[in-house]
């Protein structure tokens, strides 16, 4: 019998630097990726304007995973991020309509992020064990500098 799982990865590059909510063990870090939209070729998905489309994907950190997110990642930052798909309704009022109605949403749970390093280069630092800052693996990732070594560590 087959398990059900919920697994998601997404890769795109940050929309706004992410925001910090919460004190405490109650932190929480909120932030937008855009996925650009390719088709089943690998061809961009280009609209009427002639820009390639994408998705924007929010995406919620929590606890030392979202603090060490709020600490490295930046505006346009290419990033990989894999958690749990969630799925929720709003109330909105489209454009011409006079009633609000339910419109679905998506949005992202994170498990674990970094930046993209097909993109980028990092330095890890580990945060010090016992501190609660580093996230489940010990670590946090820093963006635009050299690379660490395996001997690092």
């Amino acid at each position: 019998m087959a398990k059900n799982t919920n697994s998601v990865q997404i890769s795109g590059n940050l929309v706004a630097d992410p925001r910090v909510t919460g004190e405490g063990s109650k932190v929480r870090t909120l932030f937008t990726v855009a996925v650009n939209r390719t088709n089943y070729d690998g061809t961009p998905v280009v609209g009427a304007d002639g820009k390639q489309q994408a998705n924007f994907i929010d995406v919620t950190a929590f606890g030392p995973l979202g603090r060490n997110v709020a600490k490295t990642f930046k505006k346009g930052m290419p990033v990989i991020v894999s958690g749990e798909l969630n799925t929720y309704s709003v109330k909105a009022t489209l454009e011409g309509e006079t009633e609000a109605k339910n419109i679905g949403r998506m949005s992202v749970t994170a498990a674990s992020a970094g930046p993209d390093l097909t993109w980028a280069e990092a330095t890890v630092t580990r945060n010090e064990q016992g501190s609660n800052q580093g996230n489940a693996s010990g670590g946090s990732a820093a963006s635009s500098a050299p690379s660490a070594g395996a001997d690092d560590f």
